[in-house]
């Protein structure tokens, strides 16, 4: 509990911070069990039928240029409200003809 509250007093002061949910389990994780967030903060284009599609493509192709992907054992995944609401509105622009 120490390791997480250290790391959110450092996010409420706007530093960035780190913790490890492996760390604290009783067996020492394997890397299928590792995980990373990256909180992001897209700015919307209204003016779009996905408003956040120009976020999600940015995220994409920086995670590409990273080499943040399967080969090199990593799964970037988008979720959260902006992807989400993204997602549904292209099923109901689909079905409305």
């Amino acid at each position: 509990m120490r390791t997480l509250t250290d790391a959110l007093e450092g996010v409420a002061v706007g530093k960035s911070s780190f913790f490890s949910c492996g760390a604290s389990s009783p067996h020492d994780p394997d890397t299928l069990e590792l995980r990373h967030i990256v909180l992001v903060g897209p700015v919307l284009d209204f003016g779009q039928t996905a408003a956040g599609q120009i976020a999600d493509d940015a995220i994409r192709a920086t995670a590409k240029r990273l080499q943040l992907d399967t080969a090199h054992g990593v799964r970037v995944r988008l979720t959260g409200p902006v992807p989400l609401q993204d997602e549904e509105f292209a099923t109901l622009a689909q079905r409305t003809v």
